[in-house]
């Protein structure tokens, strides 16, 4: 042994001894706190001040495949005390750091203070950095000398100067919640939590945390601003099911600081049914933590109705459907702000076709429409306007739409949107079925069935045309007893410009009175410019050269 490493035993074992009055306050219970391998020789403590260890910013444990991971973080002015639990094991200390001291004595220490075989005692492994500011070193634990079984690692990082208590972003946590399924912090949004209808407000859990995952307790300036149009309030958060009720300010502060470093928020509209879209900034001491979208849906403002069916004459069909949305064009769901008793269902002009509304289906949060129920008493067409109360008295009347009732498919008509096509372009075809009456057909009869036109419907021919997808099995009519098809014009094929004919069926309409028909069309030549464009083009330019002509003229005579 060398003069130099018999110097720093000796060196040691005096300061042991000079602590040893210092050992004894360790607490025996947080000295033996283990996590899930704590029962297994060679397994550690996670570091405490309580254990003797100093300049400790923050530590994380987790177990995997039987070996305790403990991270630690650890100024480099500090020490780190690690508690052998229980006792007996075999400690290696990584470069970066070398074993300071034991706490049953320093024969346990071998050559290089790198290693500590500890005893059948309690034993305590001081541990002090050398290492740079930034870098790591590591305290590995195993059940003897012989290194073959590892039951601990603890990864330390040593920092230059210490952010303990200061607030950092990426380690505190800001989750909306509902107030009711909530525990202590939590770290992620309740699904539909961002989102509430007027009255009941929003509710924010906030975990304000340092650098080192340390919930920070100490007071400080906790502070919430809300965009225009809300108010915000601040609470303790240590019952999370308690939020505090409405404030009267966009930004609200708390100086005290808080058990576990949690704060609730609240966050209201200014009026109560104007709604409110907008963002929370939640900040500690002038750091911001974190910033939040969220919506308070308001009161109905508007209420838009439209046709999706032809109703049935003699019968009650659902064939209307409706949105409402807030001042704000948040729209309305029947979960968050409407109600069905404070819908009124009006119809104007000729009681005998719309005899009824009488089912109301309100909007769901998936983002279907709301839909109404239409009883005709016969074909033909009326008025219909939705009526909506507010709870604050205001009454909202939905757009006036014209619903048609119409009886069965008789007979139809066929047309194109154009009468002349270019190759490359888009044709539409649409066929008009109507009742017996000439009114449109009810939208809840087939006019293309399968059980007599097959898929592929042969029916319908559209030379130098190709339809867009496929003929379906069964069809039936649009809001306005209409069904259309979109082909490509001379896309497929060999491809002939001139002049041609549709020839349109549909069998389960010819069963009544339909008949089949034909609707002619012209396409222009490849290139897209049809004769008379060109004819045009020629008289244009003979127009122009003459004006040059007379204007030369002009010129020549002055001369």
């Amino acid at each position: 042994m060398s003069t130099k490493t018999l110097r720093k035993r000796i060196a040691l074992g005096t300061v042991v001894a000079v602590s040893a009055g210092l050992l004894s306050l360790v607490s025996t219970t947080a000295a033996q706190a283990a996590i899930s391998n704590g029962s297994a020789v060679g397994g550690m403590a996670i570091p405490t001040a309580a254990t003797g260890t100093i300049g400790l910013q923050g530590t994380s444990s987790s177990n995997a495949n039987s070996i305790d991971a403990i991270t630690a973080t650890l100024l480099s002015t500090g020490t780190l005390a690690v508690v052998a639990s229980p006792a007996g094991g075999y400690y290696v200390v990584s470069s970066g750091a070398y074993i300071s001291g034991d706490s049953v004595g320093t024969s346990n220490i071998g050559a290089g203070q790198t290693t500590d075989s500890t005893t059948a005692t309690a034993t305590t492994i001081s541990v002090t950095p050398t290492g740079a500011a930034g870098s790591t070193f590591t305290v590995t634990g195993y059940t003897s000398s012989a290194k073959t079984t590892t039951v601990s690692v603890m990864t330390v990082t040593i920092a230059g100067t210490s952010v303990a208590g200061v607030a950092d972003a990426s380690k505190s946590t800001a989750s909306w919640v509902d107030g009711i399924n909530t525990t202590a912090d939590t770290t992620t949004d309740l699904v539909g939590a961002s989102s509430t209808t007027a009255g009941l407000g929003l509710k924010l859990q906030v975990n304000v945390k340092d650098a080192y995952k340390n919930a920070i307790t100490k007071d400080g300036a906790f502070t919430v601003t809300v965009s225009d149009g809300a108010y915000a309030s601040v609470g303790a958060g240590s019952t999370p099911t308690t939020f505090p009720a409405k404030g009267n300010y966009t930004t609200a502060v708390l100086s005290t600081g808080q058990t576990a470093g949690d704060y609730n928020v609240s966050v209201f509209e200014k009026t109560a049914g104007a709604g409110w879209s907008g963002t929370v900034t939640i900040s500690y001491n002038g750091v911001v933590v974190a910033t939040k979208s969220g919506t308070i849906k308001g009161y109905p403002s508007k209420i838009v109705l439209a046709p999706s069916k032809v109703a049935t004459k003699a019968s009650t069909t659902t064939a209307l459907k409706w949105t409402a949305y807030d001042a704000s064009g948040n729209a309305l769901t029947g979960s968050t702000a409407l109600t069905t008793g404070a819908l009124a269902k009006n119809s104007f002009g000729t009681a005998t076709v719309v005899s009824a509304i009488s089912t109301v289906v309100l909007p769901d949060s998936s983002g279907n429409a709301g839909t109404v129920d239409i009883t005709c008493g016969d074909a033909g067409s009326s008025t219909v306007v939705l009526q909506y109360t507010r709870p604050d008295g205001g009454v909202i009347l939905s757009n006036n739409v014209t619903q048609q009732c119409g009886g069965s498919p008789d007979s139809y008509k066929a047309a194109f949107d154009k009468t002349s096509y270019n190759q490359g372009d888009l044709a539409t075809l649409t066929i008009s079925v109507v009742d017996s009456k000439g009114n449109p057909a009810s939208s809840f009869v087939n006019v293309i069935d399968s059980s007599t036109i097959t898929a592929g419907d042969s029916s319908i021919s559209t030379p130098m045309m190709t339809l867009v997808g496929a003929y379906p099995a069964v069809q039936k009519l649009d809001s306005a007893g209409k069904v259309t098809f979109t082909y490509t014009v001379g896309t497929t094929g060999t491809f002939t410009p001139g002049n041609y004919q549709a020839s349109v069926s549909l069998p389960t309409v010819n069963a009544v009175n339909g008949k089949a028909q034909t609707v002619a069309y012209t396409i222009g030549s490849t290139g897209g410019t049809s004769l008379n464009d060109v004819l045009k083009g020629i008289v244009s330019l003979i127009a122009s050269i003459n004006k040059q002509i007379a204007a030369l003229a002009k010129l020549v005579s002055k001369k």
